[in-house]
């Protein structure tokens, strides 16, 4: 998702990504993710890609920080699924430095 507020279009949101059990520990994430960031990386100003995970999902979470991903936070409570809350942490990645 790309914003159209002029001061939010650098930065671009991944939402959504899901690998269903049975393709999980195939490459088939990684390959997602990496052509999704080639795609904002083409993209005409875009410096930054953002995204959440459940921060329970220790397998995302090591994926993302191994293609190069920083964690900058955790909102408690941000997602209810099976009438549970679960924490959600935030990570970015940024192409280039930010002046």
């Amino acid at each position: 998702m790309r914003p159209q507020r002029e001061k939010l279009r650098h930065g671009v949101e991944l939402a959504g990504m899901y690998i269903t059990p049975p393709c999980r520990r195939r490459g088939f994430g990684r390959a997602l993710l990496e052509a999704a960031v080639a795609h904002t990386r083409a993209l005409a100003g875009v410096r930054q890609v953002k995204l959440g995970v459940n921060a329970a999902n220790a397998p995302a979470r090591a994926l993302y920080q191994s293609l190069g991903f920083v964690s900058y936070g955790v909102e408690l409570g941000a997602l209810l699924f099976d009438g549970r809350f679960h924490d959600e942490e935030r990570y970015l990645l940024r192409f280039e430095a930010l002046a």
